[in-house]
Order: C-alpha cells, then sequence, then structure tokens
C-alpha cells in the first residue's frame, strides 16, 4: 500500500499545479493506455478460448483471481 501512494505522490506531484491543458492532455493519456491494455486483454482472451464460451469465463476468473490477490496483499500487511 505504501508503494501505491508513493507512486501516486510521484505522479500527482508532477502534474499538481499545472495549466487545465496539460492536465487534461495527461489524463487522456492515461486513459487511452489503460483502455489499450484493456482491449488487448480482451483480444488476447478472445483469442485463446475460439469462442468457446466455458474458457473465456475461466479466463476471466483467473484474470480476476489474481486482480483479487494482488488487491488482498496490499490491503492484508505482512507478517
Amino acid at each position: 500500500m505504501l508503494v501505491g501512494l508513493i507512486h501516486g505522490y510521484a505522479l500527482g506531484e508532477s502534474i499538481y499545479g499545472a495549466e487545465r491543458t496539460p492536465l487534461y492532455a495527461y489524463l487522456l493519456g492515461l486513459a487511452v493506455i489503460q483502455s489499450t491494455i484493456a482491449l488487448a486483454a480482451m483480444g488476447l482472451a478472445r483469442t485463446l478460448a475460439r469462442s468457446d464460451a466455458v474458457k473465456l469465463r475461466l479466463i476471466g476468473a483467473g484474470t480476476a483471481g489474481v486482480g483479487l490477490a494482488v488487491f488482498m496483499q496490499q490491503l492484508v500487511p505482512a507478517p
């Protein structure tokens, strides 16, 4: 969690106090990159599944499981 805060601080510090145009460009670029990554992952999943709904759902469940595991690592402190 600390790493996420530091990362957010570093990114936020670079854009803090900027005029609206660079801020909008930053947010637009972030949205485009995130959308590109999501669409690429969707295309890869569809290619791997080859129109088999069960495989596609298993790929989605695996992706959700990895995301949940990473999320829980951020919430639960290490012993």
